[in-house]
């Protein structure tokens, strides 16, 4: 559903080669220099060596015992050659294609025909949420869900042709004492004891996959918007399901309890602002800021399901 709905792309990290190439050209400059370096020594050293005469003395000089020859030089070894640089292929890194989301088995798709679909929305809902069921009005459950959504994205609910009948224990108001209390007087504060009242259908919901029931979104989707086009509505049911996500999504927790008057038969909120909001956020209100906030996380996970369909 449009409250929330991601693809898994294997990631390898393949090792950088850029400095080997580095490394072994400056390898081969240094070996370069130093055979430079080594053949200057040894020009050098036979540059400024003694030198022979060429002029013959023998006749001037009395005969004297043979000299032995001067032992040969030995002709200095040349400097070894330089490597040849090895030139270093980087290795190659298979990189996995990314792989696709693990689809989602729905154990009942969408029927062809909306005037059929009562029988496979109950098998659908025994797939993403078992204990739901217990509480679905069993006729008309798309076009209930349907209408339900459209108030709720201008932050009404239904007074009639709801899609559950939750029973609800009786609201609790906190007083200070037991005297009677004429109409529009402080009558107490909301009592958390009201907090529990949905908790039940809470934990159902909480319970769901956001996974799977966004792919039941996307599949039950044409018919959905053929439930909605019968309202004579203008747009889309998408757009108006969407549009009531951001009402819950946007509601903010009370940070105490509110104090009540009551004026008639029902309770109101003795702060007139609080009053004045609507629907969707006294419903939130009342099930406690804990719940509240669980509800809405469910949802933006949901959503961001919804938004990789």
């Amino acid at each position: 559903m449009n409250p929330e709905s991601e693809k898994i792309v294997a990631e390898r990290t393949v090792p950088s080669n850029n400095s080997a190439p580095s490394t072994a050209k400056r390898n081969r400059t240094i070996g370069i220099i130093a055979v430079i370096v080594i053949a200057l020594i040894i020009i050098i050293a036979w540059s400024q060596g003694p030198q022979q005469s060429t002029v013959d003395i023998t006749a001037t000089l009395p005969a004297v015992a043979p000299v032995a020859a001067p032992a040969a030089i030995a002709e200095p070894t040349p400097p070894p050659s330089p490597a040849p640089a090895v030139e270093i292929v980087p290795p190659v890194v298979a990189i996995e294609p990314p792989q696709a989301p693990t689809e989602i088995v729905l154990a009942a798709p969408p029927p062809a025909v909306l005037q059929q679909s009562d029988s496979q929305v109950l098998l659908a809902v025994a797939d993403f949420a078992p204990r739901l069921a217990q509480w679905l009005l069993p006729s008309d459950q798309l076009r209930k869900w349907v209408l339900t959504v459209d108030l709720m994205a201008d932050g009404k609910l239904p007074s009639r042709y709801r899609p559950v009948d939750y029973p609800l224990s009786p609201f609790q108001v906190e007083r200070q004492n037991a005297l009677p209390i004429a109409p529009g007087q402080d009558s107490g504060k909301l009592a958390t004891a009201n907090y529990s009242r949905l908790q039940d259908i809470i934990t159902v919901v909480l319970a769901t996959e956001p996974a799977k029931l966004a792919q039941y979104y996307q599949q039950w989707l044409p018919l959905l918007e053929q439930a909605y086009r019968e309202l004579g509505k203008r747009g889309s049911f998408d757009a108006r399901f969407r549009r009531a996500l951001d009402k819950t999504l946007a509601v903010q927790p009370l940070t105490k309890s509110p104090r009540l008057i009551q004026p008639s038969v029902l309770y109101q909120y003795a702060d007139k602002s609080l009053e004045d909001a609507d629907d969707i956020e006294k419903l939130l209100w009342r099930m406690g800021a804990g719940n509240g906030i669980k509800i809405q996380d469910f949802l933006r996970e949901l959503r961001s399901h919804m938004d990789q369909q």
